[in-house]
């Protein structure tokens, strides 16, 4: 390099430094490229310029404050007691910047903060932001997050709410910063001092959420409630049950749940009343009993919900009993096909001590029967069950006896019906007093027959009977009854015996009779009023005349020998046919 160029770089490294330095002087006392102060631009600006622009602003000042729901409100300098008293501060704040930098300020933005530009009162200026309009109940709305919802059809994406709750800590920032810049407006909503959802539509995980939620709500579920019933579950009532976690859909259980103990209320008709039409006729209503529609719950839900998960939409309800049909109840009974005991039923009539077979609505076949012994609180519960089992040769066994049966028909636990070959008598009212320990007795070859129709879960319908007390009184009062007759039918005797003395008829083989006449072996028979019959019942003495007694304090108008003849002579007549009879009928 010759030196002429070298002088001429010289030179010009010379001018370049002197006017770095000359510009470096200058930013000693001026503030520097595109510097702000407070949100006011100072830029190239001496404190003392600034200075006298920031004392014209704060004479009047006036900071207009805009809501989002366009609300308006002013802070004056009066107000606040603003003043512009800043003394150094405006240069003890331009000399934070390294005035031998200012090449850089060329570059980018420099936003100075001072709060020694102005002075207000504090206080004044919090009692002014607590006042402001934005601040005001009605004018305050919740922001809400975008989230997703039913139009109907599919799920959807609902776009967020911005709101209008404005944020205490960033409204009291901005309006502080605007204060002390000294500017005249603030829009709060520009300044972001309201409070924003948290969750917006363009969340890639809110869409993914809704392509899965749309994903599994593909068609209505189908659900079989039992006896030809099919129930439809729509989109509409599935798209309330459902639930995401980790971004997975699926049916909240607890809501399955709830719809299924509704079809519990609907549906379960166990330990339910009946309207019954007995074998001959009567209506009645029934107690309760374990027979009926009984739904498990916990395995119906998770029916419904694995039928959801796995896209099959088509569930089949769980019963713990399923009875052969479904009614009202209403029309329980000879024969028909209400309710649900259908028309195939044991009915067991405990007042006439009686059982009949149903069967296709006809009556097969029907029997006498014993049930359990009501006087001593064994009687046989009514109600409506289900036969449980059916069991040959069973060996029954209880607190204080063992009884082998051919024929076991249990309907409510340890309560059946079955053969009774110890009885030789059924029926009537041997129930109340010799009655069973609650199983429904029958003889050998009813309890055969019936054993070849019943099945389980066969309805049994009892009713009728009579309660403890009920039986107790009754029985008392046929103890009564019967010492009161032995008694009368010991005076018809005593009396019947006197008049037979005194007519010497043989009294042997004595019998009294209902209406209290009295029979012999030799087949005269004296009655209550004193008359006496032969063996073919013609009057062989007739009643007393009135006023005249004999020996039995009873009239008399036949001579005793008379009568004694004709007695023996009936007697006699008695033998002698019986004897041709029995040598023709040998």
């Amino acid at each position: 390099m010759n030196s002429k160029v070298k002088k001429i770089i010289i030179i010009a490294a010379a001018a370049v430094g002197a006017l770095y330095i000359g510009i470096s002087l200058f930013f000693l006392g001026h503030f520097q490229f595109r510097t702000t102060l407070n949100g006011n631009n100072v830029s190239l600006k001496s404190p003392a310029a600034v200075g006298s622009e920031l004392k014209d602003s704060a004479s009047g000042y006036v900071l207009t404050i805009t809501g989002r729901r366009n609300e308006r409100d002013t802070i004056t300098a009066e107000e606040i007691g603003l003043s512009s008293d800043f003394g150094t501060g405006i240069s003890d704040v331009m000399k934070t910047e390294n005035a031998f930098a200012w090449p850089a300020s060329l570059f980018r933005d420099t936003a100075l903060v001072s709060d020694a530009v102005v002075s207000y009162d504090q206080n004044a200026l919090t009692e002014a932001i607590d006042g402001l309009s934005c601040f005001d109940e009605d004018n305050v709305t919740d922001p809400m997050d975008a989230t997703y919802g039913w139009n109907g059809d599919s799920f959807e994406v609902v776009v967020e709410a911005q709101g209008s709750k404005a944020d205490k800590e960033k409204v009291t920032e901005a309006v502080t910063a605007a204060v002390n810049g000294l500017q005249t407006t603030l829009d709060l909503d520009e300044a972001g001092c309201y409070e924003k959802p948290s969750v917006t539509s363009d969340d890639p995980s809110l869409q993914q959420t809704v392509d899965e939620l749309n994903a599994e709500i593909t068609s209505d579920l189908t659900l079989d409630i039992g006896a030809g019933d099919t129930l439809t579950i729509s989109k509409d009532t599935l798209k309330d049950w459902l639930v995401v976690s980790d971004e997975k859909a699926s049916l909240d259980s607890s809501k399955v749940s709830e719809y299924v103990s509704s079809l519990a209320d609907e549906y379960n008709t166990i330990y339910t009343n009946r309207t019954f039409t007995t074998h001959d006729g009567n209506t009645i209503t029934t107690a309760g009993g374990t027979y009926g529609w009984w739904l498990n719950e916990d395995e119906t839900a998770q029916a419904i919900i694995t039928a959801f998960s796995d896209g099959t939409h088509a569930a089949t309800a769980v019963w713990q009993e399923e009875p052969a049909a479904r009614g009202d109840n209403s029309q329980c009974g000879k024969g028909s096909f209400g309710g649900d005991i259908g028309s195939t039923y044991v009915e067991i009539d405990l007042d006439a001590q009686h059982v009949y077979m149903w069967v296709n609505g006809s009556c097969v076949f029907d029997t006498d029967c014993v049930s359990g012994k009501a006087a001593a609180g064994n009687a046989t519960p009514d109600g409506v069950y289900p036969i449980t089992y059916k069991e040959r040769d069973a060996k029954l066994v209880g607190e204080n006896y063992v009884s082998p049966v051919s024929y076991w028909m249990p309907f409510n636990g340890n309560v059946g019906m079955h053969d009774a070959t110890w009885r030789s008598e059924f029926g009537g009212e041997i129930y109340l007093a010799s009655g069973s320990h609650g199983c429904v007795n029958l003889p050998l070859s009813a309890a055969q027959t019936i054993f070849g129709y019943v099945e389980k879960g066969m309805p049994v319908v009892v009713y009728g009977g009579m309660t403890q007390e009920e039986a107790q009184a009754y029985l008392g009062q046929v103890d009564e009854q019967t010492e009161e007759e032995a008694a009368a039918n010991a005076e018809y005797l005593a009396n019947a015996n006197a008049i037979a003395a005194k007519y010497g008829i043989d009294t042997t083989g004595a019998s009294v009779n209902a209406d209290g006449s009295v029979s012999y072996a030799i087949g005269a028979t004296i009655y209550p009023d004193g008359h006496i019959t032969g063996a073919d019942g013609s009057t062989i003495v007739e009643a007393p005349a009135a006023g005249t007694t004999d020996a039995s304090g009873t009239g008399t108008s036949v001579d005793a020998t008379e009568a004694a003849q004709a007695a023996q002579s009936a007697a006699a007549e008695q033998a002698a046919q019986a004897a041709g009879s029995t040598d023709a009928g040998q």
